[in-house]
């Protein structure tokens, strides 16, 4: 096997290169316990700690190696594990804000290529969901795809399908069924050799499913979800990265009920991009697009004098469930910026107080102009 077999991407020479010289080796993970790691090497799967040096410099629970990340570590003789002393540098970093009342960042898996997210069209089935999902994934730097599974069960695929891709432009969706196959063949884009590629979604759509129908075999646990409402029974406790017989390495995921949106601090080698504004992000590109057309900068897209956004909405051709997702989503990675970097919120808001002020002399001046009294400039 070579590192190329495990997804390598010849960007990551230069990095690596100091260390070869070192005589230090890189592997990728595969499985993250809370201390200790597997990883996957030319030489086979070997176990891996970090090192105290490491834990020392180490700021955030973000800089520890997660699962698909590429690390350096020092060859050992005996069967111990090996030291891993760094981590290469991200393409992609998929990740969520970890529960709990301090805010911090939990990373679900790197350098990935496509996500798979996942959702049953059963009772668990949620479109607004879905769009969390997919504005995370194009933030992470890695690209959504849409995964309708359990369509044996669905009376109207056609018309579920229809509205997701309505709801998410620029985004392949299928409509698949991991325990018949239907649909599975037309994935096999995303999983050429040496891709990566990771399945997200909550507990009981069946991502394990999907994972032993791509392998040709029963690798994952799998379990009927409950009756009441088709959630699932937490069957997957770990993240882990698999070789696909095809070459492709596919990523597991435990389900998650909760998926809190994280808005990454700054972009960097870390891998991913940095918004903290939903309009910046490819879900909404429809609505960011007509919110640039705002006849105010701090547009709120309700009832606002000039909003393009609402006269796209009485047209017709918006769908306002989306307004009110985008509106939302916002709203939430405003607030989870300002949370992880409070300096960076309050310079965002000083900003937005200088924008207000200055869009309100602007408006006071062409009223003047125009001899309107009223308070308000007309429709355009």
């Amino acid at each position: 096997m070579t590192l190329q077999d495990l997804g390598w991407r010849e960007s990551l020479a230069e990095s690596f290169a100091q260390f070869h010289t070192q005589g230090l080796r890189t592997g990728r993970v595969s499985i993250q316990h809370r201390d200790l790691y597997h990883l996957l090497t030319v030489e086979g799967e070997i176990e891996g700690i970090v090192t105290g040096r490491f834990r020392h410099t180490a700021t955030h629970p973000a800089d520890f190696p997660a699962v698909g990340d590429w690390v350096v570590f020092a060859p050992t003789q005996d069967d111990g594990p090996v030291a891993i002393q760094a981590v290469l540098p991200r393409r992609s970093k998929f990740s969520r804000m970890a529960a709990g009342t301090t805010p911090y960042e939990q990373v679900i898996a790197t350098n990935v290529d496509t996500v798979f997210i996942v959702s049953g069209l059963d009772d668990n089935h949620n479109l607004r969901r879905i769009e969390r999902y997919t504005m995370q994934v194009w933030q992470s730097g890695a690209v959504p795809v849409v995964l309708l599974n359990k369509a044996d069960v669905c009376a109207d695929v056609a018309a579920v399908l229809a509205e997701a891709r309505a709801a998410l432009p620029g985004v392949d969706v299928y409509a698949v069924s991991g325990w018949r196959g239907d649909g599975v063949e037309t994935l096999g884009r995303y999983l050429a050799a040496g891709q990566t590629v990771a399945l997200v979604g909550s507990s009981g759509v069946g991502k394990s499913t999907l994972i032993n129908f791509v392998l040709g075999r029963q690798q994952m646990l799998t379990h009927d979800v409950r009756s009441g409402d088709s959630r699932g029974r937490h069957t997957t406790t770990h993240r882990e990265l698999i070789r696909t017989p095809g070459g492709a390495m596919l990523i597991d995921t435990p389900g998650m009920r909760e998926f809190a949106l994280w808005a990454d601090g700054g972009a960097g080698e870390s891998g991913g991009r940095n918004t903290d504004e939903a309009d910046g992000d490819d879900t909404f590109a429809d609505i960011a697009e007509l919110a640039r057309g705002c006849r105010f900068p701090d547009c709120r897209h309700m009832n606002d004098v000039g909003c393009r956004v609402q006269q796209a909405v009485q047209a017709g051709s918006l769908d306002y469930a989306r307004v009110r997702s985008y509106r939302a989503l916002a709203r939430e990675m405003s607030l989870t910026s300002r949370q992880t970097n409070p300096a960076r919120g309050r310079a965002d808001a000083d900003t937005k107080r200088r924008t207000q002020r200055a869009a309100r002399r602007s408006v006071k001046r062409g009223l003047r102009q125009d001899g309107d009294d009223d308070g308000f400039p007309g429709e355009a």
